[in-house]
């Protein structure tokens, strides 16, 4: 009779060699093996369909059979219906496990799924027997590419595990191959009662993020005394990752992780079809008019191409910085015919943006539809703003961890983003700690524009892109492949388009923007009226005035002191801080006065006052004055002159 497994003893015997040797000779070669019951004990077996073709040979022999015959006889029934001897149940009572449908199946589940697939193929394009292929697989003869990427996962060591596979995949598909997590009874809270379950739920599904310990502590307070391991187990097993993440973390942490998203195709688009610009907080530091601070910058990026088109440095990031980074996108690149910006009330100003972002949220009325629409609609670009506090949505948010990398890890004075990534030395830029000397930060502003200036046009034209639709290929390059036609805006056009805009009543003396009046004889006319007044972000001497609602240009208002002198946006600021600092002194006298105010005695206190030192008519001295609050007048009045001691 052949036995399809034998022991070692029973292997040693037909080759008549020590047990020892045939089971180090096992270990090496890696021989398929189980443990089965024997003499009240455990041996170990080896299957012989899974031996080398030597010791097939010799197990043939001692049977009086060929080697062939022998193969032919171990070799499992043809057929997936036919029987497939299962080491596990033997045959016996086999039961067939519940498979999940497809569609429950986790991610990471359905990638094991598919590459157990591939294994089948290559098994059925082999033409080996399934004894050969699984031998030459765990040895790492046959595809071991996927030998290496399936793990434990893909584990064969037997053909009856082999041929389970292959049953499973010809009965359900891709979803038979996906990992089958059997079941456990009742699950991690069998020895909960819903109650139970309730409360532990409760108490750890809690933005505070209490600890399982003190969910032990607390819910004793209902009754129960549960341990740790329970409620861990029960917490880790039975409520949902996305549960946890909802409920603890909040709901952004809860989008980020598990809410379905579209894939933005950026092969879809054209150069400057679409445009994508945000803020963005230097992770370092420079020293501008006497102050330490980490810079703002405002960019815009072509999605398609990835190409940095304009961008401003400044103080603080606002519409200004905004305009004159839109300012050189348009001057280098054209405008953009869609343009995806943030949700900042920066980016939503009537000025820069129009009304589009109310018109998510609202119907505008008729009078507000009728004025200017802003900067966008003038050039024709629709406005589209991003989801708030939703970093994925801004494709920009990648450009700016790779100026993280590139640019802003590579200065002097970088003081990282948060405390996890701040050099020891960044509090020393600001002043002496600890005994150590104050660092002092060089690096100005106008510096700045300039490096960051060489960074842009050299990541234009030598960064060689690994993103979507890029293929290693540099942002000029692929803005030069996919750009049909640049869309220019006229120069007559531009002087009323980058401007600052305001809406003012005219009044005898003219307007007013910030402090600084304009004038021109014709505003006479005009007294009284509702005015859109338009200046250059480059210089605030002169101003465009338009009248309402049909925004149509009327004349220019000068300021006679700025006239033909071009004074930019930034004097209008340095003005303003002088004078805030010219006022300075002013406390001095605020603070003097607080402290005379303070000290001052009303009526009633001195009224007061004066009761307690009323003199005894005809007293000569300081003996016959009256007593007042239990001291004699005599000793408070010297008390308070200073007076000597009188004599007895």
């Amino acid at each position: 009779m052949i036995s399809k497994w034998l022991s070692a003893s029973e292997i040693a015997e037909f080759l008549s060699a020590t047990v020892r040797w045939i089971q180090k000779r096992s270990v090496t070669e890696h021989w398929t093996s189980r443990n089965e019951k024997a003499n009240g004990g455990i041996r170990k077996t080896y299957q012989i369909a899974a031996l080398p073709e030597d010791v097939q040979t010799a197990y043939a022999a001692s049977l009086k059979l060929s080697l062939a015959d022998l193969q032919s006889q171990l070799k499992p029934p043809a057929g997936h219906q036919k029987k497939i001897n299962i080491p596990r149940y033997n045959g016996r009572g086999a039961k067939t496990k519940e498979i999940k449908p497809i569609d429950a199946a986790a991610d990471t589940d359905l990638k094991i799924a598919a590459l157990r697939a591939q294994l089948i193929r290559a098994y059925n394009d082999s033409g080996l027997s399934a004894a050969q292929f699984i031998t030459a697989y765990e040895n790492g003869v046959a595809v071991p590419e996927l030998r290496e990427r399936l793990g434990r996962w893909g584990n064969i060591h037997t053909q009856s595990n082999f041929y389970g596979w292959l049953a499973s995949y010809e009965r359900h598909g891709l979803a038979g191959l996906a990992p089958q997590y059997a079941k456990r009874h009742g699950g991690a809270g069998a020895s909960l009662d819903e109650r139970a379950k309730e409360l532990i739920q409760g108490i750890y599904l809690d933005p505070r993020k209490p600890s399982i310990a003190s969910v032990e502590r607390d819910i004793k307070q209902f009754g129960y005394e549960l341990n740790y391991t329970i409620i861990n187990r029960y917490i880790k097993d039975e409520i949902p990752l996305s549960v946890k993440a909802f409920y603890r973390m909040g709901e952004k942490a809860y989008h980020d992780r598990f809410d379905p998203y579209i894939e933005r195709d950026y092969t879809l688009f054209k150069a400057m079809e679409w445009g994508c610009a945000d803020h963005h907080l230097f992770d370092f530091v420079i020293t501008h008019e006497g102050r330490i601070f980490r810079p703002w910058l405002t960019a815009f990026i072509d999605m398609r191409s990835r190409k940095i088109t304009g961008w401003h440095i400044d103080v603080v990031p606002n519409t200004l910085t905004i305009m004159r980074a839109f300012s050189m996108s348009v001057d280098t690149c054209g405008l953009f015919g869609n343009l995806l910006i943030d949700n900042g009330k920066d980016f939503k100003s009537h000025w820069f943006a129009g009304t589009a972002w109310k018109e998510r949220r609202t119907r505008p009325e008729k009078d507000t539809l009728d004025l200017i629409e802003g900067v966008l609609h003038d050039c024709g670009t629709k406005a589209h703003f991003a989801t708030p506090y939703r970093g994925q949505s801004k494709p920009i948010e990648r450009f700016f961890r790779t100026v993280i990398e590139l640019f802003s890890k590579q200065q002097e004075f970088y003081v990282g983003s948060n405390t996890a990534t701040r050099p020891d030395d960044a509090k020393l830029y600001w002043g002496r700690i600890n005994g150590r000397d104050r660092i002092e930060v060089t690096y100005t502003l106008a510096q700045l524009r300039e490096d960051f200036g060489n960074f842009a046009a050299w990541f234009n034209s030598n960064w060689q892109h690994s993103g979507q639709g890029m293929d290693g290929r540099t942002p000029d390059e692929v803005f030069a492949a996919n750009l049909e036609v640049q869309r220019e805006m006229p120069e007559a056009m531009r002087k009323y388009v980058f401007a600052i805009r305001e809406q003012r009543t005219v009044q005898r003396n003219g307007i007013t923007i910030d402090g600084i009046s304009y004038y021109n004889g014709e505003l006479v006319r005009l007294i009284g009226s509702r005015v859109e007044v338009r200046r250059d972000i480059n210089d605030v001497g002169k101003v465009a005035v338009f009248s309402l609602p049909g925004c149509i240009y009327q004349f220019d208002a000068v300021n006679e002191f700025f006239k033909d002198r071009g004074i930019a946006e930034e004097n209008i600021r340095r003005v303003r801080n002088a004078q805030k600092k010219a006022r300075e002194h002013l406390q001095d006298f605020a603070q003097s006065a607080a402290e005379v105010r303070r000290s001052k005695k009303t009526p009633a206190e001195l009224l007061a006052e004066q009761a307690r030192f009323r003199v005894i008519p005809g007293a000569n001295s300081f003996k016959n004055l009256e007593v007042v609050g239990g001291e004699p007048l005599a000793v408070i009045n010297r008390r308070r002159l200073r007076l000597p001691t009188d004599p007895d």
